[in-house]
């Protein structure tokens, strides 16, 4: 009977890349992966508030003023070039008369 062993995700990436020059290879791989997921859902919530704030007929001006910040803030956070917090979104989207539903997946 041949027995299992537990191994970490360091072990299990040198086990597939021996060579360090592939291991850092491999890992580059995978953050630009991370980064281009990352910019990817910056777009799409950026997307989506602008898509609400216009569908409730507010400015981002309006807006800004509802949740206390600055209008280029609204503009940032709207062109996916600023980060958004869930707090701020969670305003953003009570100012708005909506919800907002986070979903682990």
């Amino acid at each position: 009977m041949k027995t299992s062993r537990l191994i970490t995700l360091e072990q299990s990436i040198r086990e597939m890349y021996p060579k360090k020059q592939d291991r850092v290879a491999f890992l580059a791989d995978v953050e630009k992966i991370r980064e281009r997921n990352h910019r990817e859902y910056q777009r799409e919530t950026a997307a989506k508030l602008r898509k609400s704030r216009i569908e409730v007929g507010l400015s981002q001006q309006q807006l800004a003023y509802r949740i206390h910040v600055p209008r280029t803030q609204v503009t940032r956070m709207e062109s996916g070039r600023q980060n958004i917090t869930l707090k701020t979104m969670e305003r953003a989207c009570h100012a708005m008369g909506r919800q907002l539903r986070v979903t682990i997946v």
